[in-house]
This record gives C-alpha cells, structure tokens and sequence, in this order.
C-alpha cells in the first residue's frame, strides 16, 4: 500500500513537471517568431514564473521515485538497472538543459533591457538573431526525448 502511494506521489511530480515545464517549452518556441519587444518581455515573465513550480515537481518526482525504488522493495535498486539508467537520464538532460538555457535566456534577458537614455542595449537585427537560436528546439528535443527513454524504461522495464 505505502508503495502505491510512492508511486502516486511520483506520478504527481511528473504531471506538475509536465505542466510547469511546458509552460518554458511554449514560451521559448513562440519566442522564435516574435518580434515586439512587450510581447518578448511579457513571454520571459510567464516562463520565469512557472521556474519554482518546475523545481518543486522535479524534487517530489526525484524524491518519490528514488523512494519507490531503494524504500519498500530494497531489492529493485540492487538487481534492477533501469531505475538507474533512468536517474543517470534525468541528470544529463537536466545538466545539459541548463548549461543551454541559462546562458540563453539571460542574454536575451539581457538585450532586452534599455539603456538609460531610452535606446535598446541590442537593435532589432540583434534580437532577431538571438531569437532564431536553435537553442529553444534543441532543449525541446532533448527534454522530450530523455522522457520518452524514461517513460520507456519504466513501462517495458527493458533492464
């Protein structure tokens, strides 16, 4: 009984991970076409607001899911790999999405700001060039493909 409701817990974590992050995963697509500088602004705004509920659900996820694994049935972690493997993917897609990301969005946070005399600190060529980053699509792809491997070891449990 106390694993199904480790299990209910991490399931929990992984739909308000879901959520919270695709909120970021929007926002950083959409900002590829746009151009108008209040759109922008307002766009990182929504992204930064939904950062705390992302964290939140990535440690109840990771708590709960790590629990379920060593907790009740000790010896799942011992002969099992994928819980594993799937935490070792969880690392290097969190790790490598934000080495990307953080770099990426405080610049364009950055190029966002205007200077004191009211001009923009980047032109309009500017902006657009760090708009068209691949950046965005290649976070979006490996966020969705490092839970698609996760999803895929939990539910065929390949090792």
């Amino acid at each position: 009984m106390f694993y199904s409701w480790l299990v209910f817990a991490h399931l929990v974590g992984v739909f308000g991970f879901l959520i919270a992050h695709g909120v970021s995963v929007s926002v950083g697509l959409k900002l590829r076409k746009e151009r108008d500088r209040d759109r922008i602004t307002a766009l990182l705004q929504l992204s930064g607001a939904t950062v705390i509920w992302l964290y939140v659900s990535l440690g109840v996820l990771t708590a709960a899911g790590l629990w379920a694994a060593i907790g009740p049935q000790p010896k799942w972690w011992s002969f099992k790999k994928w819980p594993k493997v799937s935490l070792g993917v969880l690392l290097f897609a969190s790790v490598a999405m934000i080495a990307m990301a953080r770099p990426y969005y405080r610049r364009l946070k950055e190029k966002m700001q205007m200077r004191a005399s009211g001009v923009p600190m980047a032109s309009e060529e500017e902006l657009a060039d760090i708009l068209q980053s691949p950046i965005p699509v290649v976070l979006a792809v490996i966020g969705f493909g490092s839970l698609g491997v996760i999803l895929w070891m939990m539910v065929l449990k390949p090792f």
